[in-house]
């Protein structure tokens, strides 16, 4: 939390790429121009930031790097995915190992963070294993579910195991798609 009276020395000292609506290409155009941090901003000319950003892009920019930011500030949203992975303290080098970690480890913690006493409580639109190998590349497999299947999570590791070609397994990850809160409610017909 910054205090109001601390706002504009904060910002000065931010990079531009944390200053909400600054992409990738705005960046780079920005610092092709020599702006770098939130008071080189605070400092520019607003017609110099809209001719390299454009009218709106320039001028909310400036308004932003100045702390003029209407928009509501939102402390709760809603969770996406559930999930839980660990980095292994010695790589795997068998499917075996992997299924075992995952029940002796993974299940109970992905359980745990669900907060429910039955797997089958849980609603979820998808469940997805993530496995990274030995020389840091990684792959996913997911499946659509309606509600969490342990049985699902071995067939899913089973099929990342495949992807292995010989590499060892140094992490192995777990995680569930839940449902959005707002794709459960029914739309209104405003009939006359």
């Amino acid at each position: 939390m910054v205090p109001p009276e601390q706002l504009l020395a904060y910002i000065a000292q931010l990079s531009l790429k944390r200053i909400p609506g600054v992409g990738p290409k705005s960046l780079e155009r920005l610092q092709n121009a020599g702006y770098y941090l939130g008071q080189d901003i605070q400092a520019a000319e607003l017609g110099r930031l809209q001719q390299l950003l454009g009218e709106k892009a320039g001028w909310l920019l400036q308004q932003r790097c100045n702390g003029i930011d209407p928009r509501p500030v939102v402390t709760e949203r809603s969770r996406k995915s559930v999930g839980c992975e660990e980095t292994l303290r010695h790589d795997f080098q068998h499917l075996r190992q992997v299924e075992q970690f995952l029940d002796d480890v993974l299940l109970p913690q992905l359980k745990k963070r669900l907060g429910q006493a039955r797997w089958q409580d849980t609603h979820i639109k998808s469940q997805t294993v993530k496995l990274k190998f030995s020389d840091f590349q990684q792959t996913t497999v997911s499946r659509t579910a309606k509600t969490v299947s342990p049985s699902l999570f071995y067939q899913l590791v089973r099929e990342a195991s495949e992807r292995r070609n010989q590499r060892s397994v140094r992490l192995v990850g777990l995680s569930v798609a839940l449902p959005d809160p707002d794709e459960q409610l029914q739309l209104e017909l405003a009939l006359d």
